[in-house]
């Protein structure tokens, strides 16, 4: 991500009910980026806290170009970690002035999501296909015993 937060460093992190929020440089880099975190519980309230917590943090941040696309793709990160992950659950986004905004969702279980081609009639299996169509890109990481599955959402011009 490159670019600057209008020239500010903030060096301590906001801390309270929604999360936690930092602005910290891109190490090797004079771009300051802002950071934020939350953890999520694990059942069928995560998708729509994550949504609202998403779009408060990202308008905040005034990053409306990116806010649509990375609430869908947000949404069906943590509706597969709730179904196929484990909690702890965390949210992450992390965004800088005029680069991408990259979200990644943490869960406790080893092993990426998979790609499935779902049937016209089935109810699920498109939701990874959804984030491979829209997201700038998307990826893995290993995290300890579990997992990060994240995505980028380039800013619109």
């Amino acid at each position: 991500m490159a670019g600057g937060v209008g020239g500010r460093r903030v060096g301590r992190a906001a801390r309270g009910a929604g999360g936690s929020r930092r602005v910290r440089p891109t190490p090797g880099h004079t771009a300051v980026v802002l950071e934020a975190t939350v953890d999520l519980p694990l059942g069928v309230q995560a998708p729509a806290q994550a949504r609202a917590w998403l779009s408060v943090t990202l308008t905040a941040w005034l990053r409306h170009d990116t806010l649509d696309v990375a609430k869908l793709l947000t949404s069906e990160l943590v509706t597969n970690a709730v179904r196929y992950g484990g909690a702890p659950l965390h949210l992450t986004v992390a965004s800088a002035d005029g680069g991408c905004v990259r979200v990644e969702v943490q869960d406790s279980m080893p092993g990426g999501p998979r790609l499935r081609d779902a049937g016209p009639d089935a109810e699920g299996g498109r939701g990874l296909r959804l984030v491979e169509a829209l997201a700038s890109a998307w990826g893995v990481v290993p995290q300890g015993t579990g997992k990060g599955v994240w995505f980028e959402v380039a800013a619109r011009a």
